[in-house]
This record gives structure tokens, sequence and C-alpha cells, in this order.
């Protein structure tokens, strides 16, 4: 198995408890942006969580400051009412290189993960 290298890395795994995490860097180098995924053996099945930050920022940076605190309180009274706001978080994985660490933590996760089913089997 290659060695994870660009923008991948594993930083952490629990054999006891059968799991292994990874976090991959966004190519635009911003921390906030990173994404950490975890492989994890759970009562016989295999599963894989994405787990991301993801903050609420509302930038008008055209508009004059009424405009912008107003945006905001309608925001707030969506989520006050409404119970929810929609956000998104992105993660760019760009290069060749960048893609196959990305795969090859993928593999390397459920590679670790049915060497160690088997050894408790």
């Amino acid at each position: 198995m290659k060695k994870l290298s660009y923008r991948v890395m594993r930083t952490n795994e629990f054999e006891g408890q059968q799991t292994v995490f990874y976090r991959i860097s966004c190519a635009c180098d911003e921390p906030e942006h990173d994404l950490s995924v975890e492989f994890e053996w759970d009562d016989g099945i295999m599963e894989l969580f994405f787990y991301k930050t993801i903050y609420w920022k509302h930038y008008y940076a055209h508009y004059p400051w009424y405009n912008k605190l107003w945006k905001r309180i309608s925001a707030s009274f969506k989520l006050l009412f409404g119970g929810y706001l929609e956000m998104q978080g992105d993660i760019l994985i760009m290069e060749e290189q960048h893609i196959d660490s990305f795969i090859e933590a993928l593999q390397e996760g459920k590679t670790k993960l049915h060497t160690w089913q088997k050894e408790n089997s």
C-alpha cells in the first residue's frame, strides 16, 4: 500500500475500537475548510463518516450597513421561526496527486478495518 502524502494524513487510529481517522486538507490551504474522515467497524457494518465544520457567514460587501444588518436580522428570524438555516461547506481536492492521496486514504481505511475484523473473528 502506498504511503499517504499529498494533503492527506492519518491522524489517529484505535485498533481495539476498529476506528481510523484521516484529515483531508483543502487545496486552498485554509484549515477551516479541511475535511475529517472516519472509518469505523460497528456491529459487523463498515461505516464511513465525513465531518466538516460549517460556518454561517453573511458577506454583503457592496451594500450599505443597514442592508447588511437587515440581511442578518432576516436570516436570524429564519433560524428562530423556521428552525433551520441552509448552509454549505466545501473542500477543494485539486490535482491528480491530491485526488490519488484521497482515494488511497479511503482504500487504506477500508483495508485496515477488514484486517482488524479478520483478526477479531
